[in-house]
């Protein structure tokens, strides 16, 4: 069972856009908020400024509302973890006589990776 949601975004202390979703909406809409962290309140649309506790039984909170910036190096650190976990692979295996091509294809996984673009075809 998760715990009801206290109306706080992720880094109540950082001013910014979060991404909400309204309780009673009969679909998955999702709806910005801009959170204020140095008056602790949301203002959402046509409502303005709303506290915390009031939104929380007004809208479910789904995240942080990430800049092209930020989403860039999130992709970018991702995947550096994607080549260090196929680079650990490549130390733990031992195939014998197929341990080359097992480290052909570790090699060829991680030029993959290090290429990967985004959706506009821009590497981050």
């Amino acid at each position: 069972m998760t715990t009801p949601w206290n109306g706080l975004p992720d880094q109540p202390e950082r001013s910014g856009w979060h991404w909400l979703n309204d309780k009673l909406a009969a679909r998955e809409a999702l709806a910005p908020g801009y959170w204020s962290g140095r008056e602790r309140v949301w203002m959402i649309g046509a409502w303005s400024v709303i506290d915390p506790k009031s939104v929380s039984g007004i809208f479910h909170y789904r995240g942080l509302c990430l800049s092209p910036s930020e989403l860039a190096q999130m992709r970018k650190d991702e995947r550096e973890r994607a080549i260090a976990a196929v680079s650990q692979q490549e130390m733990k295996v031992d195939l014998g006589e197929n341990q080359a091509a097992f480290n052909l294809g570790i090699h060829t996984a991680i030029a993959a990776i290090r290429t990967l673009t985004d959706d506009e075809g821009k590497k981050s």
